[in-house]
């Protein structure tokens, strides 16, 4: 009688536990994730609607059909992530990084992503129906076949009274291209309200 002798696995480190978690499926949703260390994990089909993943490191992490919607990911980091087929109608990406990002049929309808970085970031087949991209960058991002990117708002014109801003041109307001504050939060929103005399 042989034996086979079985290879136990080296301990793993913090890093390798996260990278190798499986959150596949779970219904995260309003889970406060803020400032944590989420590389690499996979979250494909979760649920992580009102979730706050603000400042999250999310590198790498494999979020393929999630529900995203209502999100908080201001300055997350979504750098080599796969977030395609997800949804995040309505999320907050304000001064998030999407660098090198795998988005392909991505939902970013009506999401706040002011100052927002889209860098080589693979778009194909996304749609972005009356998102606020002010001073949003996609420099190298591949958009071929991007939906409703007419609807969204990449500039508006600011009050000089400190009111509403104006989506429409008014004599005396000074067009805005990006935010003022970079990625910093504050109710400077321009929200989804329209401009009335």
């Amino acid at each position: 009688m042989t034996r086979k002798l079985i290879a136990q696995e080296p301990s793993l480190t913090p890093s390798q536990i996260q990278y190798k978690s499986a959150l596949v499926g779970a219904n995260l949703d309003r889970i406060d994730l803020s400032g944590k260390d989420l590389q690499g994990v996979d979250m494909t089909g979760a649920s992580l609607r009102g979730a706050d993943l603000s400042h999250a490191n999310l590198r790498g992490a494999k979020i393929i059909r999630a529900d995203m919607s209502r999100a908080n990911l201001h300055m997350a980091d979504l750098s080599y992530a796969d977030i395609s087929s997800s949804d995040l109608t309505g999320a907050y990406m304000k001064a998030t990084l999407l660098y090198n990002t795998t988005a392909w049929c991505a939902l970013f309808r009506r999401v706040t992503a002011k100052n927002a970085l889209f860098i080589y970031t693979d778009l194909r087949g996304s749609e972005f129906f009356q998102a606020e991209l002010l001073g949003a960058r996609f420099d190298g991002a591949d958009t071929e076949g991007v939906r409703n990117m007419s609807t969204a708002q990449f500039f508006w014109w600011a009050s000089p009274w400190h009111g509403s801003h104006s989506y429409e041109p008014r004599v005396g307001w000074p067009r805005m291209n990006q935010s003022a504050l970079g990625g910093i939060t504050v109710p400077e929103n321009a929200g989804n309200q329209r401009w009335t005399e």
